[in-house]
């Protein structure tokens, strides 16, 4: 759990959904030096109007696509009519596709949690199914990306309430419904959960309740006035798609389930053969729905390889945002609206209509379907637990071993929180328990791994001084300690609620309320990198310290690496006024003897543990 005020996108979100969506570009770059672009039969007709465009610019809006392929074909012409090639597109798809895996880790985060995040945006970066959009000249990458941030905007919107995230979600409510015919029964969706009642956490909240439902029907007029006028194209496509039992577009990949065949009860007119027909379409829909998430495909080359390939990236996005899906429903969570609404949407949609050869249908609700998995993936126990099992291998196999999860510096974090929650955020920045709290798991390892090094280090003393001891986790962890702290009620508080009697003491190190020479080793861990009088703090030090006492010091390399990894945790580190390096330069001038350094790393070091003799003693 973090300490930190979530409301705002700290840093670490913002390079962590930049991370993501490098990744996902390197892999689309991949496969486009791969394949190449790809023209499918309906990018001639997109061209066409390209062409026609440049003497008359409104037949991008009253041409064949119409109105409904606008927020597609208007970017689109425009870019390949100016540069004569379609490749400058295709390099646009290649990154809202790859900007579209950034864009769900920051909506998972918002919804659920930053893991949930990342599981939305890992399993889209690998999305083998969206890869031939972003290289086609087709409608299905800009729209993708639209649903995709009108689903971040909602989220935002959740979470600010503000009139400019009120805003955002309306402008893409608004372009979504002009790239796709998709995107106005997907508006029509998600305004429709504001007809909820007022009190219901599964709105919207975009619009009162009165207002949703004169907006629902004014989208639904206008969605049924669009079809009215595509008479053509329910005769041609919907009517043919009945009448033969298609489940695929023309039967096509008959190889897998092409048809339905059944006694067609003629009937004249549409709706008089729907009506007449009624329980063979039903089945017809439901083979639809079933074969919208078959994780083929028999489309790319019909290779067992790239069949092996589709089916490794896709078939866990469909497992477990099913699972998703129901835990949400079963949850009743708020996110219902935000993440069912495309599913259910584009799988009616389908049911009633027909499946496209190549799965393009599919296309608006893998977002959506990412999101999902990632709510399944941290609702599972063991999921959660084989994510953080993994984060602590990798750490072992790249740096300082983590801590034992038997070890007694791991705290027990819901006190802690309990404890630190009402410090301000300057403070918490400033002092480790924001560490241990930290809701990135390796950060908080770290801190593990450098508390439980130094708890060894100690070598159990009779009695030793931790300064600065914060909330007292070594103190909990090694018996005859006495810590100080500028704020002891930290400390006090933490222990207390353990039933741990541990003394606090209020004080400054540069003036400890201990006695001369009455304990045998003193800590200060992250404590003298904030001062500017090291020689004040060791000899207030030397002083409570036996004669054969020892020091054990910890602090941050700050080298670059550090300071990024502060960057990006969100550590402030404003108060640092030296480096571990300069203070054991400064000790060993000052006599302290060297008995154990020992590095704290994640690759490159970033903390040192160095335990010291007291000075003018013989090793």
């Amino acid at each position: 759990m973090s300490i930190l005020n979530e409301s705002k996108t700290p840093v670490r979100a913002f390079f962590t959904a930049l991370t993501i969506s490098a990744a996902a570009l390197g892999v689309r770059l991949f496969y486009f030096f791969r394949r190449g672009v790809v023209t499918p039969p309906d990018s001639s007709g997109y061209l066409q109007q390209c062409a026609a465009s440049i003497n008359s610019p409104f037949v991008l809006l009253s041409g064949d696509k119409g109105l409904e392929y606008a927020g597609f074909l208007v970017p689109f012409c425009g870019l390949a009519n100016v540069t004569g090639t379609p490749l400058a597109w295709v390099a646009i798809q290649l990154l809202l596709g790859s900007l579209t895996a950034g864009i769900l880790y920051l909506t998972g985060r918002r919804l659920f949690s930053a893991r949930a995040g990342v599981v939305a945006g890992g399993l889209w970066v690998l999305m083998w199914d969206a890869f031939r959009w972003d290289v086609a000249l087709l409608s299905d990458s800009v729209f993708v990306f639209i649903v995709a941030l009108t689903m971040y905007a909602f989220a935002y919107y959740q979470d600010e309430g503000s009139t400019f995230s009120r805003v955002a979600v309306l402008l893409g409510l608004g372009y979504m419904s002009i790239t796709r015919p998709f995107g106005p029964p997907i508006l029509i969706g998600w305004l429709a959960w504001d007809l909820l009642g007022d009190n219901d956490r599964r709105r919207t909240g975009l619009l009162p309740n009165r207002f949703a439902l004169i907006g629902g029907t004014v989208a639904i007029s206008v969605v049924l006035i669009l079809f009215t006028t595509r008479t053509a194209w329910i005769t041609d496509h919907v009517f043919d798609v009945y009448r033969n039992g298609w489940i695929f577009w023309k039967g096509r990949n008959a190889e897998l389930i092409g048809s339905y065949t059944y006694d067609v009860t003629e009937a004249t007119g549409f709706f008089s053969f729907v009506i007449s027909n009624i329980h063979h379409l039903f089945v017809m829909g439901a083979i639809k729905v079933v074969m919208l998430f078959y994780p083929g495909p028999l489309y790319v080359q019909n290779s067992p390889g790239w069949f092996a390939i589709h089916l490794v990236s896709l078939l866990p996005t469909i497992l477990l945002g099913w699972l998703g899906v129901v835990k949400l429903l079963w949850d009743r969570h708020r996110a219902q609206s935000v993440v069912l609404t495309p599913i259910v949407v584009v799988t009616g949609i389908v049911a009633v209509t027909f499946i496209d050869a190549g799965w393009r249908y599919r296309a608006p609700l893998l977002p959506a379907m990412c999101l999902a998995a990632g709510y399944a993936f941290i609702r599972s126990n063991a999921l959660m637990q084989l994510w953080d099992w993994t984060i602590r291998q990798m750490l072992r196999a790249v740096g300082t071993p983590p801590a034992p999860l038997s070890s007694p510096y791991r705290p027990d974090t819901q006190i802690l929180y309990n404890t630190v929650s009402r410090l301000p955020h300057e403070e918490l920045s400033e002092i480790a328990v924001y560490g241990y709290l930290h809701p990135m798991l390796p950060v908080r390892e770290l801190f593990y791994a450098r508390g439980h090094l130094v708890m060894k280090m100690l070598d159990n003393p009779t009695r030793y001084v931790d300064v600065g001891c914060g909330p007292g986790l070594l103190l909990h962890s090694q018996d005859n300690g006495v810590g100080v702290d500028i704020r002891p009620t930290v400390g006090g508080d933490y222990l207390s609620a353990l039933n741990d009697h541990s003394p606090v003491i209020g004080g400054d190190i540069s003036s400890l309320p201990i006695g001369d020479g009455s304990t045998e080793a003193v800590v200060a861990m992250d404590v003298l990198e904030h001062l500017t009088d090291l020689s004040t703090a060791s000899d207030e030090i030397e002083r409570i310290l036996t004669e054969d006492g020892s020091l054990i010091v910890c602090g941050p390399t700050e080298n670059l690496f550090y300071k990024a990894g502060r960057w990006i945790g969100d550590f402030n580190g404003a108060d640092h006024k030296t480096t571990v390096d300069d203070i054991n330069k400064h000790l060993k001038a000052e006599g302290w003897q060297i008995v154990k350094e020992r590095k704290i790393r994640i690759i490159f070091p970033l903390f040192t543990v160095y335990k010291y003799k007291r000075p003018n003693e013989e090793m």
